[in-house]
């Protein structure tokens, strides 16, 4: 019983909490990333119904677990600096937690227009410029994603959070 109430100790749950954050994180982000870098530059050499097709797959099925990765990394990472007061972990949560709004108001009518074009089969000239329009956003996603990776990972290894001091 005692290993079990020193496994919950603050020092472990921290170590567990960053943990979480930083692997959350680093999945939304590297999995964000692909897409720009390896998932629609490959579909480029396809027939835009193709294209169409395969990313409307793998839109499917990468959302779900996109969503997952930010709640958990925005709320891990909330909860170490609720427990630490390192400033970085709320910086990445809040960079982390901004990806939501960013997704719905940015990327989400692109993604149902592409979605319905799929639906509908009318992939064509409209769908290539709808896939680059969407990688452009995405690419935003991604970079919000590694800028709160950098925190987290930063926040990780020191103790000292950022303070900023304003001097009028």
């Amino acid at each position: 019983m005692d290993s079990l109430r020193n496994f919950g100790s603050t020092d472990n749950t921290v170590i567990i909490g960053k943990s979480i954050s930083v692997a959350a994180i680093g999945i939304f982000s590297g999995t964000a990333l692909s897409f720009n870098t390896f998932i629609l530059p490959s579909l480029r050499k396809f027939s835009a119904a193709s294209s169409l097709s395969v990313w409307s797959s793998m839109f499917h099925k990468a959302g779900v677990s996109q969503i997952g990765m930010v709640v958990v990394g925005s709320l891990s990472s909330a909860a170490v600096y609720y427990k630490t007061k390192n400033a970085y972990f709320l910086y990445g949560s809040v960079v982390m937690a901004s990806i939501l709004p960013y997704t719905v108001g940015l990327l989400g009518s692109v993604s149902n227009k592409l979605v319905e074009a799929h639906e509908a089969g009318t992939a064509g000239p409209h769908t290539e410029a709808l896939l680059a329009r969407w990688e452009k956003i995405n690419l935003g996603r991604a970079i919000l994603g590694l800028a709160a990776l950098g925190l987290v990972a930063y926040g990780g290894v020191t103790s000292s959070p950022i303070r900023f001091q304003f001097k009028f």
